[in-house]
């Protein structure tokens, strides 16, 4: 067996001694988005149809975690063709809609005819009692079952929908169980069409964090302060109790058609962040080649697991202080006054630690690493981390265990195995019916019952160039032992 060795290399982030720079590019309005030390994940464009993760194979959920209908609106829930049955489906607008522009999420009016079916699902997820509040239904996609990952760049190009009540939203929240963290790229308010609203032409960004660790437990401290701040009081978290949290958050409210000179409700614009293990940076633009620097957060310790990623529609807001307008009502939920989505971009940071096999005996290394391979035949078993593993020569083996970071492989040839261990598949027969093409590459997801989604990537491959005989299973793990923990708290 060929072992590891170790070999490290500046990881990306910003510097501390650089903080007065920046800080100054900030006040400017000139910083923009620094990739060169990314790797691609994903570059959605919706050209190829919706991929729906069926529970098997496929990219995008569209429903919250748990089947839980309802989260932070007051009188919606996310819903979608195929849960509350063929009567409901017949008579249910789509609130996901492809266009010729892109994704369409939209709100639309619940059927009474609906309401009856609703109340049944809510009662079997713990919500009934909310069910009878309910009269629109919303659209949303999420990465919960295919995609998380600690640090990176994501980015969202969409057009906003008109009118008080909407809240379309793109984000970052904690792929474990509980809440936060949470990382909010974009967060924004429709126009009101007949009166202005105290939030046209607004939006949000924000960081949310807490003192528990992954796994809930009181570790770290919030005591923080965001070092880039231009004011004393930028520089402390708000502080809010949910439930028996105390949730500190970091944000900043855009005018962008007055700071920007934006028109987020005509126009398409780009909004992104990049996360690193010291600050957390949000950009806005009209394209991807104009975005420039509008906010900048320290990371705090909470906000160092990995996330995946939601884009949703959202129809009023809980507490009634996003309210949907009597008269308004028919044109807010006009089909074309939707949340458009023209393109959704994933990186990830490149890990910072290189490993060569054949150049020592110093073991595994459990960080984020960078593995290569030599022209033999190679048995390659990274550690727990996010893992990008080169092949280029020989038949080699590479054993994964199913964990909370997610794995790249490239150059997987026909003579090339993947030992899974722990992993909630059958056979060899059960993994190629999950396989999924997203791009150009491969996705395996194993799905996320009910947290840390897990997928292993084979870059720049085709479904039909994958075999049954280059799949190995040990010790597979039944679907029984993640929903095991299904009871315990989850994200709200």
């Amino acid at each position: 067996m060929v072992c590891l060795m170790p070999v490290l290399f500046a990881m990306a982030g910003q510097a501390q001694g650089q903080a007065q720079e920046q800080a100054q590019e900030q006040a400017q309005g000139r910083a923009e988005p620094d990739l060169s030390r990314t790797l691609p994940i994903l570059d959605e464009d919706f050209r190829a149809g919706l991929n729906r993760f069926d529970g098997r194979s496929g990219l995008w959920s569209m429903l919250p975690r748990r089947g839980r209908l309802m989260t932070n609106a007051a009188e919606a829930v996310f819903l979608d063709h195929g849960i509350l049955g063929d009567a409901v489906d017949a008579i249910l607008p789509p609130v996901h809609a492809l266009t010729d522009q892109g994704l369409a999420l939209r709100s639309v009016l619940l059927p009474e005819a609906a309401k009856p079916a609703l109340s049944r699902y809510m009662q079997m997820t713990g919500q009934g009692g909310q069910a009878g509040q309910i009269r629109y239904a919303t659209g949303q996609i999420t990465t919960s079952h295919t995609w998380a990952q600690t640090y990176g760049y994501f980015e969202i190009e969409a057009r906003i929908p008109r009118g008080q009540g909407r809240w379309p939203a793109f984000w970052l929240t904690f792929a474990g169980l509980g809440w936060p963290p949470e990382i909010d790229i974009l967060e924004a308010y429709g126009a009101g069409l007949d009166q202005p609203t105290k939030k046209d032409n607004q939006f949000n960004t924000a960081v949310l964090f807490d003192a528990l660790d992954a796994d809930q437990r009181p570790t770290h401290s919030v005591a923080i302060e965001n070092r880039f701040a231009a004011t004393p009081d930028g520089r402390r978290a708000t502080v809010k109790a949910r439930g028996k949290q105390q949730v500190h958050t970091f944000a900043q409210r855009h005018d962008a058609l007055r700071q920007h000179a934006a028109r987020i409700y005509d126009d398409f614009h780009v909004y992104a962040a990049l996360w690193t293990p010291d600050t957390i940076t949000f950009y806005f633009g009209k394209d991807r080649d104009s975005l420039t620097e509008i906010y900048r957060v320290t990371t705090p310790p909470d906000v160092n697991d990995p996330m995946f990623l939601i884009a949703n529609d959202q129809f009023t807001a809980r507490g009634g202080i996003l309210p949907a307008r009597p008269d308004e009502l028919d044109r807010v939920l006009a089909p074309e006054n939707a949340f458009v989505i023209r393109r959704i971009t994933v990186r990830a940071l490149m890990p910072g630690t290189e490993l060569h096999l054949g150049q020592g005996t110093s073991g595994f290394d459990p960080r984020d690493s960078m593995v290569f391979d030599t022209p033999a035949d190679d048995r390659i078993v990274p550690g727990a981390g996010f893992d990008v593993i080169h092949l280029s020569g020989g038949a080699d083996q590479v054993y994964l265990a199913r964990g909370r970071a997610n794995k790249i492989i490239a150059g997987f040839g026909p003579d090339d195995r993947v030992v899974l261990d722990g992993y909630p598949f059958v056979d060899a027969a059960d993994v190629l019916s999950r396989l999924t093409q997203v791009g150009p590459d491969v996705w395996l997801p194993s799905g996320a019952d009910p947290a840390w989604p897990h997928t292993v990537i084979f870059r720049d491959m085709r479904v039909a160039d994958l075999t049954a005989a280059q799949f190995d299973l040990r010790w597979p793990v039944g679907l029984e032992v993640w929903r095991a923990s299904a009871a315990r708290a989850d994200a709200p």
